[in-house]
């Protein structure tokens, strides 16, 4: 299992991620493994989820669907990404490629989460 990065980790507690995650941020401490717990409840500590458990979120709770897909050309492939809205089914982000499946997925992600940051402040 991936885990996000630090600083995306943050952005998502910004943006209201309140799942249960099995790994935390400590200020005191820095990345640690827990039981099962909500850790951005607590204000001090930033669960850390998986990559996975991002793109379950983004897709149940903001209808943001994140993938990433090979594309070989020349025989030299790399990974494109792209962030769909289900309710619309369209394509809000597909720009530019990546050198592996994660690294692909974890921008798509990225760009989600400024998405729903940007569609927050219009509340």
């Amino acid at each position: 299992m991936i885990h996000v990065k630090k600083e995306l980790a943050i952005e998502l507690k910004e943006v209201g991620y309140d799942e249960l995650v099995t790994q935390a941020y400590s200020p005191k401490v820095g990345l640690n493994t827990c039981e099962p717990t909500n850790a951005n409840a607590s204000g001090k500590h930033t669960s850390t989820p998986t990559i996975d458990q991002v793109v379950l979120w983004l897709r149940n709770k903001h209808n943001l669907h994140c993938y990433s897909i090979p594309f070989v050309q020349d025989k030299f492939a790399t990974w494109d990404r792209s962030v769909i809205d289900l309710l619309t089914g369209e394509c809000l982000y597909n720009n530019g490629f990546h050198e592996t499946h994660d690294e692909a997925l974890a921008a798509a992600i990225e760009r989600a989460v400024d998405i729903v940051k940007t569609k927050m402040e219009k509340i």
